[in-house]
């Protein structure tokens, strides 16, 4: 049986699930199985054990689409095959392509350039998402023209080498949940169990075939879908209507019941937030009055001041509100973009900020040394590469001896074939002209010790990938210079340093570089094996290559402030919400552009049956969905702000800003940044012995003014003391 549970955003449907499930393992009956997209996966278990108490995993458990994929072939076989991450990934795309290259029509070239060789794996990933074959696109390149046929064409052939290449004792993830509805009718799973699935706006099609699969054993399948009605007309429920006819249509041709249950909706004494959320896109609601701190609007003059402005509330809330870190969010469309501002203003503000991410490993020092180390020996030893190399703490040079070095190169721009000569360097340390001395010989002797030590692993490691001319012969010339440079052992200290210095966060990710770029190595030599490549393409590869990896740590502790993009906002409990950057140009967020095939593409390949998304309106409406689904979370307050100037000039209030100013009649504040200031004990100390310092201090005096009394006095004693 189908069962559905629709309704609005805080209708209950979640608890209604949960309640169920804490029934049945209150009776003792096992078989319950929570689905919940992988970021909310962690979040529901402990929301289910609250629940529910210890014997909860005896009857019940929760998984993602891609957890209960790994349990089911862990069982039943298929998981026997090592799994490709996603620079194997990339290595196996390389590998097809060099394989096809002459048959492709408008993407030969990708054999030799890494980045198109990445663009055309996000594209595999569409189709296989989207349960696109091979066949699908060969059928469809006859029925179109032009360009779109010829990107079919190749398409076709590149999905059909990848396919190839990885099943020659490898294992895609991205077709896991293929092999999940194949396994499902053996897997155990029969009409015993109940399979609650909950969190979703909609399915992908090889979602869609598990859940299909999951009907089709027997078992009861209890789907929660935000919607109004089934029959309604709100667009920014579209897509979960048309899940939910999905569903329905695949019971009716299974022969199964189907049963629709639809929570109430609010009444009239619902909360100014719940009425906010259910008018959001209503715009012929009444206007009612909300709440003190409720809802608040603000702007901010800039990203620092909004970022300043965020931190300063949340220390309100805990200090005036009773409430714990952990019960407040940040949310912000397109947050790479505040990353850094709001984690630095933040452990300003002496606020514990958890940001949900994972960084990319480009960013961290090893892989900058293995990008330096080709920039240099392919470049001709560039000043400004060789101190890049050296800055990246790792080559063995203090601070201290790369300064002393790193002056030498560049008062004598010295390059390759300096570094070449088998004999010491002479110039003067000084300069031109300059009169040697014992002091200068001695430095001298200094500066010729350093160029060895950094020199002769780097000239050691070009000797060797200039001999070699396969991949796997890269490969062992790159492990050279890595064990040459004993960089194991040199991120293990640099990690345990961290850690002693009480920077747990950044210690986890330094702890895990050696292995994820050993791990890369031994995949290029075991997928690339002895294909041809020179050094330079090895090195543009393998970058590309560490570009896919990144590093996840946990936070190191619970009791702290969550910040996230509005896709990573899934936790139930949050009682404050904060909204950053609620401008017209974030709110929504534009399309992205790129990928092969162009809007305008995917648009003809509706036409032909090939729904890969990104057509017409659907994108509008999951963008919709999920700024209702944000900002329905928080129970108790939300506060909405933007930046009046940002990268692209001035900015204006989003629709959501306007809406709550006409829905409640509140106004969008001007942030006082002098008061947001003086919030925070480190930044209000920082004014007081800037006043201290200097009288004339503008913002000292305007904190001052703004400042109690008896305030000013402890601060400028603590400034003092300081």
């Amino acid at each position: 049986m189908l069962r559905l549970i629709i309704g609005r955003a805080g209708t209950g449907k979640t608890a209604a699930v949960i309640a169920e499930i804490n029934e049945a393992v209150r009776k003792g009956l096992g078989g319950s199985m929570l689905i919940v997209p992988e970021q909310y996966s962690h979040e529901a278990e402990r929301e289910l054990c609250a629940r529910c108490g210890d014997s909860l995993s005896l009857y019940a458990e929760v998984f993602s689409f891609t957890g209960l994929a790994r349990r089911v072939l862990q069982q039943q076989g298929g998981a026997a095959a090592p799994w490709l991450d996603k620079g194997g990934r990339l290595l196996c795309m390389a590998l097809a392509l060099s394989q096809i290259a002459p048959r492709l029509k408008l993407y030969g070239a990708a054999a030799r350039k890494a980045e198109l060789q990445a663009s055309l794996l996000a594209a595999v990933d569409e189709c296989k998402s989207a349960a696109v074959s091979p066949a699908m696109l060969l059928a469809a390149s006859e029925k179109a023209e032009g360009a779109l046929s010829q990107k079919l064409w190749d398409m076709a052939l590149v999905l059909e080498s990848y396919d190839a290449v990885v099943a020659n004792g490898r294992a895609d993830p991205s077709e896991r949940l293929d092999m999940l509805a194949e396994k499902i009718p053996t897997c155990g799973i029969g009409k015993e169990n109940r399979v609650y699935i909950d969190g979703f706006i909609d399915f992908t099609r090889q979602e869609q075939g598990v859940v299909r699969a999951l009907l089709a054993t027997g078992a009861e399948v209890t789907v929660c879908l935000t919607l109004d009605e089934l029959r309604g007309t709100d667009e920014v429920f579209s897509l979960s209507r048309t899940a939910a006819r999905r569903l329905i249509a695949d019971a009716e041709e299974l022969g199964l019941s189907v049963q629709i249950e639809r929570m109430d909706l609010r009444g009239e004494k619902s909360g100014a937030l719940e009425y906010f959320t259910d008018h959001l896109f209503s715009y012929s609601a009444a206007r009612r009055d909300a709440e003190a701190g409720e809802i608040r609007l603000s702007a901010a003059p800039d990203m620092v001041s909004e970022c300043e402005l965020a931190a300063a509330h949340a220390l309100e809330l805990v200090r005036e509100k009773g409430c714990r870190w952990r019960d407040i969010a940040v949310a912000v469309r397109g947050f790479e973009d505040y990353r850094r501002t709001l984690e630095s203003v933040f452990a300003l503000y002496g606020v514990p900020l958890f940001t949900a991410r994972k960084s990319e490993l480009l960013q961290k020092p090893l892989p900058a040394l293995i990008a330096s180390a080709y920039e240099i020996v392919s470049g001709g030893w560039d000043v400004d590469d060789v101190t890049g190399y050296m800055r990246t703490g790792l080559t063995g040079l203090s601070t201290g001896e790369c300064d002393e070095l790193e002056n030498y190169l560049f008062l004598w721009q010295l390059r390759a074939p300096a570094w070449e000569r088998e004999g010491e360097w002479r110039q003067h340390p000084d300069g031109y002209g300059a009169a040697f001395t014992g002091e200068t010989e001695e430095r001298l002797a200094r500066i010729n010790a350093l160029r060895r030590r950094l020199g002769e692993p780097l000239r050691r490691f070009a000797r060797s990938a200039r001999l070699a001319h396969t991949a796997a012969g890269q490969a062992s010339a790159l492990s050279g210079l890595l064990l040459d440079l004993k960089l194991n052992e040199r991120l293990s200290d640099r990690a345990e340093t961290l850690a002693a210095a009480g920077r747990e966060e950044l210690a986890a990710e330094t702890a895990q570089l050696w292995e994820i770029t050993a791990s890369a190595l031994e995949q290029c030599a075991a997928v690339l094996g002895d294909g041809q490549m020179e050094m330079d393409e090895f090195g543009r590869l393998f970058t590309l290559m560490l570009s896919r990896c990144d590093v996840g740590t946990i936070p190191v502790s619970l009791d702290r402030v969550s910040a996230g993009d509005f896709d990573r906002m899934r936790r139930r409990n949050i009682r404050h919400l904060i909204v950053l950057g609620a401008s017209e140009q974030r709110l929504p967020a534009a399309e992205e552009s790129g990928g092969v095939f162009s809007e305008e593409e995917r648009a003809r390949l509706l036409e032909l049956d090939i729904d890969l998304g990104g057509a017409g309106d659907n994108e509008l409406w999951r963008e919709f969905s999920l700024i209702y689904n944000c900002l329905s979370l928080p129970s108790e307050s939300l506060c909405l702000s933007y930046s009046l100037t940002g990268g692209e000039g001035a900015q204006r209030p989003s629709f959501v800003m306007e809406r709550a100013a006409a829905l409640f009649s509140l106004p969008i504040e001007q942030a006082d940044m002098t008061a947001v200031r003086a919030a925070s004990e480190r930044s209000a100390l920082s004014l007081a012995a800037n006043a201290d310092r200097d009288g004339r201090s503008r913002a000292a005096e305007e904190y001052f003014a703004a400042a109690a009394p008896d305030r000013i006095e402890s601060l400028r004693r603590a400034a003092a003391q300081r």
